[in-house]
């Protein structure tokens, strides 16, 4: 698993288990090529994500930097589904662009339930 900062091991859990869900949906679709070019948007996502935390310590906004990596992996996995899509290819696709969709509401659902302990 590609190394991200998170806020404690519930944070780690949430998105673990959302990031398998998309590596396994694009996995199913691709040749090595375009997986190599998906793994590589997912290793974009994952330093902007941890730089945010670096760079907006104690100014930047909680549900923001939580919701990185959701957000944006949601987009480039359902983005990189759309574009395979072909006529004989749409039932598979639109199952995983689902089985994505569903994936997300879950992850972002559990990371807006996440309790944060204060001193």
């Amino acid at each position: 698993m590609l190394k991200y900062d998170y806020i404690n091991l519930e944070h780690k859990y949430i998105v673990d288990k959302f990031i398998e869900e998309c590596i396994l949906s694009v996995h199913e679709t691709s040749n090595k090529k375009r997986f190599g070019d998906y793994m590589d948007f997912l290793e974009v996502i994952l330093k902007y994500h941890n730089e945010y935390s670096k760079k907006n310590e104690g100014r930047g906004h909680l549900d923001d930097y939580l919701n990185i990596i959701p957000h944006n992996l949601l987009c480039c996995t359902t983005g990189y589904l759309i574009a395979i899509e072909t006529k004989t290819t749409s039932s598979k696709i639109g199952a995983l662009k689902q089985r994505v969709m569903n994936a997300s509401h879950t992850c972002m659902e559990n990371i807006s339930k996440i309790r944060i302990e204060t001193e």
